[in-house]
This record gives structure tokens, sequence and C-alpha cells, in this order.
């Protein structure tokens, strides 16, 4: 990955011919590395990373990840596309300098819109046109069994009761345990689905809260532009 070295008067102090990308030994399967964007993915579509479809109108296939270091002293995101990454890192060389809000100091707040501007950029290029068709591989069988999780499991569930006891099953076969995940959610009680209600009904009111908390926090920023106070 590191090709050349040079000084700022561009005096070169290392440089190597590119290697053969194609002799690469393979050390991360295509199925992890699909599920991995998918999980990436859904930072950017519903997770903290969101914000880049709204503040950029950036709307083409697109995968992140924002990172907030202790303090708000760091702010990182990096963000990818089927064709491209980008990362940006927005702090100080000394770890006392940082933001006193996370609402402020956060990467999705300081990064973020650095890469969302590049990428908006790159992709409304005409030069880069053939970029907007490219889309991330689909996941295989396989992988979309292994992400069909339920989104609660409580303790004393038959499913979570299920998956732990083939977990503790010596030399279980991955598609061997696909199977028993799939089959103990098929499975699940009256008591699962009365949780899973009462989980998506708290899901709900979480987000109405949280709205509420957006347009407090803009009133409250109209107002210190207009007064200069925050009251």
């Amino acid at each position: 990955y590191l090709t050349r070295v040079e000084t700022a008067d561009g005096q070169v102090l290392f440089e190597k011919p590119e290697p053969n990308r194609q002799q690469f030994k393979r050390v991360f399967g295509q199925s992890n590395a699909d599920i991995m964007n998918h999980i990436m993915r859904s930072v950017v579509d519903s997770g903290t990373a969101q914000r880049i479809r709204s503040m950029n109108n950036f709307y083409y296939p697109a995968a992140g990840k924002t990172g907030t270091t202790n303090n708000n002293t760091d702010g990182w995101f990096i963000g990818y596309g089927p064709t491209i990454i980008a990362g940006a890192w927005v702090g100080a060389e000394q770890p006392a300098v940082h933001w006193y809000s996370t609402h402020y100091g956060q990467g999705a707040a300081t990064a973020l819109p650095i890469c969302g501007h590049f990428l908006s950029k790159v992709y409304n290029d005409k030069a880069f046109r053939d970029y907007r068709k490219k889309v991330f591989a689909p996941l295989d069988t396989a992988a979309v069994a292994a992400l069909a999780c339920p989104g609660f499991i409580s303790a004393d569930s038959l499913r979570a009761d299920s998956i732990r006891l083939a977990m503790q099953e010596a030399e279980f076969k991955q598609s061997d345990l696909i199977r028993i995940i799939q089959d103990a959610f098929r499975t699940g009680g009256d008591n699962d689905r009365k949780r899973n209600e009462e989980a998506e009904r708290v899901r709900k009111q979480n987000e109405k809260l949280e709205k509420k908390r957006q347009r407090r926090q803009k009133i409250r920023e109209i107002k210190e532009k207009v007064t200069g106070k925050g009251n």
C-alpha cells in the first residue's frame, strides 16, 4: 500500500512499483466481505451517518462508519461506494483542544460533511458518471439467513435457548447453524410476539422523543443566530 515517499520539495526518498493485485492472497472471504458491506450500508441508510443523504443529496449506494474519541477530541468518518473510498479526520494535535458537546464534536457532525461533500462532487462530475451505475454485490442465501435476526430476543426465550444450544455443540457446520436459527425464529412462542410488539412500541416512542429534541434544538439555534442568546 506504500508506493512512494517524497519530501515537501518533491525529492523522492523511496519508490516501489505497484504490486500486481491479482497475485494477492485473499485473507477475507467474499461472503464475509459482503456481510460487512451490508452492515456498513445500514450505517449510512439508517444509522449515525444517515445525514450524508440529506446534507448532500447523496442517494447513491454507499457505506461507511463514523467515529468519535473521548471528550470529542477526534471526529472520523470513512465513507465508500462500490468504486471509491474517502476518509476524513477532524481534530487537533493536542487532545486538550476538543469540542465540549458531542452534538457538535461527533464524527457525524465534523468529519462526515467533508466526505459527503467530496463524494457528492465526484458522483456529480461527468468524468465519473460510471460510478453512478455501480452497486454493491447482493448477499447470497447463507448471508441473508445469517442476518435474519429479530429485533429483540428475551433471555428466557425458546429462540435464545435454541441458539445457545447450537453454539455449544461442537463442530457445527455453518449451514446447520443457520438452519437451526431459522427454525428457532419460526417457532417462537406467543410471549416473544408480545415482547416484540412492546419493543416496537418503545422504539416508536423513542423516535417521537428524538424528533421533539431535534425541533427544540433547531429553535434554540435560530434564537442564538437572531439574538445571540440561547435562552
